[in-house]
């Protein structure tokens, strides 16, 4: 393995003959305390940071390490619409972003933000992709040109008319891409642009990236804050690790993955194969075309995980769909004829690609949409005849952004909400409160307005809030998306938690990783359809499944495959663990 200081070193010996698209010196960004009165909360520490022209970089760290305040400093929102403090020089094209107004930094700087909702203003698709275009006072046949390319780049052919609000997270994320590429920035700052997409759409993403790339007539830079690595991994030539504001970390990604133990140490979770490779003293690689070549004879299969605590008998159902189909007013249907049963106290996983399906179905277990056909029935009544807020109080809904569900003046009394409006007062409701902050870290943060915080404690919030209503039945939806994994395993070991004094547990993710620690049954949405069931190791397993719907295997299992090892395929490390 590289020492450290060999892989901070390794870009000062490199020669690069490209002229330097992003030049930071002493970048120094500091926000004001949420408590009054309190010191500057240091967001980026002295940093600098060279990128050449076309370069393919991404910029990895655990949530508060400094990215997203590296990506909005690109292209001048830090020094010129943010309140901070700043220090240092940013030059991205030439230009010295505290000096160029932002409406011109815009030509030459494209970003598109982890959250895409947040950049959707129009009434239709292509009404959005044009929006930028004719700012730029482009021809109109050229402008019909890039958003027919730009929908063809990203996915998205046969959305033009659709309205922004009815399209899915991952297909909203997809949109703002379109939008900011169609521009054809010299720099293109992403930040999360994976966050919450299917391996297909992730593919779309990047590959419609390298493709600009590779076609513009001058070369785009390309800056990727992430938490993906696999991603990071297969497109970025070179990986810039900051955490606690500076920079720790600076090369190739075999050269960065290769310190499998100091990312984990950090929060970020290095890719599967590398994970793998560190463990058995192997040469480090991504792909499972090359980890089957070098690794062939050195490894054998792991042995079959321990298979997770089965559900309880079927006859025990907390949920049952029957046949239900709905539409959202004017779209297609997006649920057509879904019947399943969902048992007390089981883990139940939802996947399947953006589109699916996945967020409609889990909106019905809650009442906050009712079928257009079809019934759901909820501990044996019909969620047709009952209100939200009476549901409510059986079935804890996490939605995927936590600004859908945070309002209240205070992270306690956000936390206080739902539980006093079900009857806790006193001391009784105190001690909720208290243990539900308490299991999310966030007691530091009790007094604080829950706006002012970061993304990540956001999402630690609105999980704290689920909580301490104490349901019978969670239904989460991406509850780690965008997470580092120090915040990943705080929450799903709350969740767990909840799950081992037997709450039902319904989830929503496109990490299989994660089903496959966690889920007792997945369930497989296609088309709005059920397409398949069963035991993690049975759905995760069947790559032949998997891909038919749009899904790609773990690493792990297509490299099972590729070296031709015995069913069970392996989805997790677990049974090399001791090796």
């Amino acid at each position: 393995m590289h020492d450290l200081s060999t892989a901070l070193q390794c870009r000062e010996s490199s020669t690069v003959d490209r002229p330097c698209a992003v030049c930071v010196e002493q970048l120094e960004v500091s926000y004001p305390s949420p408590q009054a009165g309190g010191d500057p909360v240091p967001a980026l520490c002295g940093v600098d940071l060279q990128i050449e022209s076309g370069a393919f970089v991404a910029v990895m760290g655990p949530l508060g390490s400094g990215k997203s305040t590296l990506c909005l400093a690109l292209n001048g929102a830090v020094s010129h619409a943010v309140d901070c403090r700043y220090k240092g020089t940013v030059r991205v094209s030439d230009l010295d972003v505290r000096q160029v107004p932002m409406g011109q930094l815009a030509l030459q700087v494209g970003l598109v933000f982890e959250h895409a909702e947040d950049q959707l203003f129009n009434a239709t698709v292509a009404d959005e992709i044009a929006f930028g275009l004719e700012s730029m006072a482009l021809p109109t046949d050229e402008i019909e040109q890039r958003i027919a390319g730009g929908l063809r780049q990203v996915g998205l052919v046969g959305f033009e008319e659709r309205s922004p609000r009815t399209l899915s997270g991952g297909e909203q994320k997809r949109l703002a891409l379109a939008s900011v590429l169609a521009m054809r920035p010299r720099v293109l700052v992403l930040d999360e642009p994976t966050a919450g997409l299917d391996a297909r759409a992730r593919h779309e993403v990047l590959s419609a990236i390298e493709h600009l790339r590779g076609n513009a007539s001058e070369q785009t830079t390309v800056i990727m804050s992430t938490q993906d690595a696999e991603a990071a991994a297969q497109f970025a030539e070179r990986i810039v690790v900051l955490n606690k504001g500076q920079i720790v970390l600076d090369g190739s990604p075999t050269e960065v993955f290769a310190h499998v133990a100091l990312l984990e140490a950090w929060g970020i979770t290095p890719p599967q194969l590398a994970r793998v490779a560190h463990r058995f003293c192997l040469p480090t690689t991504f792909t499972v075309h090359d980890a089957a070549q070098q690794w062939a004879g050195a490894i054998a299969p792991p042995a079959p995980r321990k298979a997770p605590a089965p559900p309880v008998p079927p006859t025990e159902t907390v949920v049952a769909f029957r046949n239900v189909h709905y539409n959202y007013p004017g779209s297609a249907p997006v649920l057509r004829g879904i019947s399943i049963d969902i048992h007390r106290g089981e883990w139940l996983a939802v996947i399947g690609i953006n589109g699916s399906g996945k967020t409609t179905f889990l909106k019905h277990l809650n009442g906050l949409l009712r079928p257009t056909a079809g019934s759901v029935i909820l501990c044996g009544k019909d969620t047709r005849g009952r209100q939200v807020g009476e549901l409510a109080r059986i079935v804890g809904y996490l939605p995927q952004s936590p600004d859908d569900s945070i309002f209240c003046a205070t992270v306690r009394e956000e936390v206080a909400y739902g539980p006093r409006h079900v009857g806790l007062h006193g001391e009784q409701l105190t001690v909720r409160v208290d243990e539900s902050l308490a299991q999310m870290d966030l007691l530091p943060y009790a007094n604080h307005p829950p706006a002012v915080l970061g993304y990540g404690l956001r999402r630690q919030v609105a999980l704290a809030s689920v909580l301490a209503m104490q349901t019978a039945l969670l239904a989460f939806d991406e509850p780690t998306v965008g997470l580092d994994s120090g915040v990943i395993a705080r929450t799903v070991d709350a969740v767990a938690a909840r799950h081992q004094q037997g709450a039902t547990v319904v989830m929503i993710t496109h990490d299989l990783q994660l089903v496959a620690r966690f889920a007792q049954r997945v369930v497989v949405l296609s088309e709005g359809r059920i397409r398949a069931q069963g035991t993690p190791e049975e759905v995760l397993a069947d790559i032949a499944l998997l891909r038919s719907v749009g899904l790609e295997p773990l690493p792990l299992t297509a490299l099972g495959e590729a070296m031709a090892w015995p069913p069970p395929l392996p989805i997790d490390l677990s049974g090399w663990e001791g090796a």
